[in-house]
């Protein structure tokens, strides 16, 4: 029998971690990165996870947490990985909804819908995003709450 490779909704607030290494849940963070290069988990974002990602690599190094060097060479590593990204704008329209319902922003309703629109788990670390979800979204896991598939 083949084992399904799961599918994971990837949140900035994840990836953001597997480069700056002062962030909370680091450890975990960095194992799922692990989980993915041994393709043991495959992921997806909406498309505009790159820029938000560009953005907080630029903001550490504005804030002198790691240098511009470092932070280019992250950004072109994140983008050269195989993470399957999806046009937003397929998922606009639920995504207005999903974060309207919810009352988070409309940059995290596109997790969300993607997530909803594809059936599967949005992984993320946004304490404030999961306040805001209060255990309400059915898509939602918690990085804490990620288990390492069992691998065959």
């Amino acid at each position: 029998m083949t084992a399904v490779t799961p599918l994971h909704v990837l949140d900035a607030s994840i990836a953001a971690k597997w480069y700056l290494p002062d962030e909370d849940h680091g450890a975990e963070a960095r194992s799922i990165f692990a989980e993915f290069t041994a393709g043991n988990i495959d992921l997806a974002a909406p498309q505009h996870i790159d820029y938000e990602i560009a953005n907080v690599l630029w903001t550490a190094v504005r804030r002198g947490r790691t240098s511009d060097a470092w932070a280019r060479t992250s950004l072109i590593e994140f983008l050269s990985l195989p993470i399957e990204k999806m046009g937003a704008d397929s998922i606009v329209l639920l995504a207005y909804d999903l974060a309207r319902r919810y009352g988070c922003a409309a940059y995290d309703g596109l997790y969300l819908a993607l997530a909803a629109e594809i059936e599967c788990q949005l992984l993320h670390a946004d304490r404030r995003l999961r306040n805001t979800l209060n255990d309400r979204f059915e898509h939602e896991l918690w990085i804490e709450d990620f288990e390492t598939p069992a691998h065959n």
